[in-house]
């Protein structure tokens, strides 16, 4: 008998031990690795921001639910843990690969980014971060300019910070900062106040075409690069997007139209997204 319960004893001792030996040689199993969208882009309007992005890749993987976006007000994600994402989303999970966010401040940065999620019953899985953009919100406003060899009473120049168009007379001079002038060829050129004479030297613009406004004044997601010594003065084109720069501040211009009539009195109808952020080329 005191055989029979040795050897019992015995192997359930070695059974713990095989066991116990098992488990600590095992390795823990990997956690669920998937890719994150790409691609991510935006358009800035008025008071908000059109985000979109490329599915990633295990999209058709079950339990796919979506993607979680994240937004930070003046700074980015680089030193922000992937584990500590969650004061950043945005609240709702996204099911398509584009949304738009309202309500933003056009006196602030703001800094996007997103990541896929998957959901199979209680386990939640959440892909790396997308790539992140920047954008801020500008104040758009519309109204025309007419050509300064109208006269001096003309309404020929505009200051974007008030939104507001003037004459070019010199009690406007720190306000203006572009007019409406033409060439050597009478064609109508948008110029730095500068060009206008010599008490307007400190007035200077520099002005960058962006090209063609598929998108009308939400085209152009930036400068491209910055304006650094652009040109103070350029021709004008109905459609055309121009990158203007006056002191620290950049605006974005879109010319949609002529109006008025032949020389002296011809006029453009423009659209203009002033950014308030200093020195930003985000639009």
């Amino acid at each position: 008998m005191k055989k029979t319960a040795l050897l019992i004893a015995f192997v359930a001792i070695a059974s713990i031990m095989v066991f116990a030996c098992s488990k600590s040689t095992e390795p823990d199993p990997e956690p669920e690795v998937f890719d994150p969208p790409t691609g991510l882009s935006y358009i800035t309007y008025q008071d908000s921001v059109k985000l979109t992005w490329n599915a990633s890749p295990d999209e058709a993987d079950s339990g796919f639910a979506g993607y979680k976006v994240y937004h930070r007000i003046n700074a980015d994600f680089s030193t922000v843990n992937i584990d500590s994402m969650e004061p950043y989303f945005t609240g709702t999970i996204v099911t398509g690969t584009q949304t738009t966010l309202t309500g933003l401040s056009s006196t602030s940065k703001h800094y996007f980014t997103t990541r896929a999620i998957k959901i199979n019953g209680s386990v939640t899985t959440l892909s790396n971060k997308s790539n992140t953009v920047d954008t801020s919100p500008t104040i758009w406003f519309s109204d025309t300019l007419w050509e300064s060899t109208g006269g001096d009473s003309i309404y020929c120049a505009v200051d974007f910070d008030e939104q507001v168009v003037y004459p070019m007379d010199l009690a406007y001079l720190t306000f203006i900062d572009l007019y409406l002038g033409i060439d050597d060829s009478n064609y109508l050129t948008l110029k730095s106040p500068s060009l206008f004479g010599a008490e307007w030297s400190s007035r200077v613009a520099n002005i960058k075409r962006l090209g063609i406004a598929t998108d009308g004044l939400a085209s152009f997601g930036s400068t491209s690069g910055g304006i650094g010594t652009a040109p103070s003065q350029t021709l004008t084109q109905p459609g055309t997007s121009f990158a203007i720069k006056i002191g620290s501040h950049y605006t974005k211009f879109y010319f949609v139209n002529f109006v008025g009539g032949a020389y002296p009195n011809r006029g453009i109808y423009f659209q203009a997204a002033y950014q308030e952020v200093d020195d930003y080329d985000r639009f």
